[in-house]
């Protein structure tokens, strides 16, 4: 199966569990998984006739993780549960992206500082928000703004660059928009978005990964 085949039905599982979430019907525990698995069949696909990695496993792991976060998401009564498997999901992206060849110049350091000021401002915005939570979820907050800092500090040069990149802001800004709906419902923004935007920043990170794998 090429990759445009594989997008095509990656795209039509994304728009189908927006449609159900949107419309209310009590599907979402089939639509919803089925987006992670498609993309763990679709890095196993991708990279079968490659020589892989061994940072690869943890890679492969990190995805299991995402998925299991993913179904727990599905209840709200096990949000600290999906938490800790998107928290697992993350340190494994930050085990990946720092094992690549990373560069620490100026680019490195002003785009961290940047980041760095996002995850600030964001924990602080939930701080009155989260109760018992503050410590897992401004512990959470920084493992993904280290991801997306390592992820930037790969090698330009290397294949599936941008597109690892990408996926991983979107990641950030993914998680910033579901964590205002848990926690500050007042600013709720339709969980359609949350799931458009997560399903993004999988599919580029996982794509991108992939012609790394295979490529480098």
């Amino acid at each position: 199966m090429n990759s445009r085949n594989t997008t095509a039905i990656f795209i039509f599982i994304c728009l189908a569990d927006v449609i159900i979430l949107s419309a209310g019907w009590p599907y979402r525990w089939i639509s919803k998984p089925l987006i992670m698995l498609w993309l763990i069949f679709h890095y196993y696909h991708g990279t079968k006739s490659c020589q892989r990695k061994k940072i690869g496993y943890v890679f492969f792991g990190s995805l299991l993780f995402a998925l299991l976060g993913d179904i727990f998401l599905l209840n709200n009564e096990l949000f600290v549960f999906g938490l800790a498997s998107f928290l697992l999901m993350q340190v494994g992206y930050c085990v990946v992206f720092s094992a690549a060849k990373n560069f620490f110049g100026t680019r490195e350091w002003i785009f961290g500082a940047i980041l760095l000021l996002i995850v600030v401002a964001m924990v602080m915005f939930l701080w009155p928000h989260t109760g018992s939570l503050r410590l897992p979820v401004g512990i959470y907050a920084s493992v993904i703004g280290l991801m997306a800092f390592l992820a930037y500090t790969r090698d330009m040069r290397s294949p599936g660059y941008s597109r690892v990149v990408s996926g991983a802001i979107l990641f950030l800004i993914s998680d910033m928009i579901l964590s205002i709906n848990h926690f500050v419902p007042e600013y709720t923004v339709h969980g359609s978005i949350v799931m458009l935007t997560y399903a993004a920043a999988q599919l580029l990170i996982v794509s991108g990964w992939i012609d790394f794998t295979c490529k480098d």
